[in-house]
């Protein structure tokens, strides 16, 4: 499963200070683990996913993969899991999440086997799916502070200037003991739509005595 694909959906907390991340959309799926100091990860092929199947509900082949693995998902989105860790001294060899509920009546249960991942593979879900993602958002919302404090430095030069020339703004609020250069921004209102317009809220510019 490419890693693109594993940037899709959201990192789920769990018990014992874990955080899973579901790809299972479609065949082979990957499931990924991680308590901020080991990555554990499942990768299943359609043989491997048809063999579970087989060994948990045996006779059900009129059942296609597609909708057993949609029933997976659902029984993911509702049900919390429960870990089970196999150690060998201080190192966990294996992890299993254990999904059960009742789905229409009838008990449904999956595993999901995880297994260390390799070194190479840990390095890219931390990069990749942990760190990166979170320097986007980050990056972003610099941007967006930086790009709203240059539009109230626009505007607050805009009435600057309307006062230059005689005009006046007044607010409906008092605003006698906010700093002066706070008092054009206090009276401003973001309007979203086509492009980025700003609008003056509760203020009246006037011109000569007249507007």
């Amino acid at each position: 499963m490419s890693d693109s694909k594993s940037l899709a959906s959201r990192w789920r907390r769990i018990e014992k200070g874990f955080v899973v991340k579901f790809e299972l959309a479609e065949l082979p799926y990957r499931v990924v683990a991680t308590d901020f100091g080991a990555v554990f990860t499942c990768d299943v092929d359609r043989a491997g996913f048809r063999q579970q199947r087989e060994s948990h509900y045996p006779g059900e082949e009129s059942v296609s993969d597609h909708d057993v693995l949609m029933e997976v998902q659902s029984l993911v989105d509702r049900a919390d899991p429960r870990i089970e860790q196999v150690d060998n001294g201080n190192e966990t060899t294996k992890m299993n999440l254990r999904f059960t509920a009742e789905m229409d009546g009838i008990q449904f249960e999956w595993v999901f086997v995880l297994k260390p991942a390799s070194l190479e593979l840990s390095q890219v879900v931390v990069r990749d799916m942990l760190v990166q993602p979170l320097l986007d958002v980050q990056s972003a919302l610099m941007n967006q502070r930086d790009k709203l404090f240059r539009l109230l430095l626009a505007k607050d030069s805009e009435i600057l200037a309307y006062k230059s020339v005689g005009g006046a703004v007044q607010c409906n609020r008092s605003t006698s003991e906010r700093p002066k250069r706070a008092v054009a921004s206090a009276c401003l209102g973001f309007v979203s739509g086509d492009g980025e317009k700003w609008a003056l809220s509760n203020t009246t510019i006037a011109h000569n005595g007249s507007l």
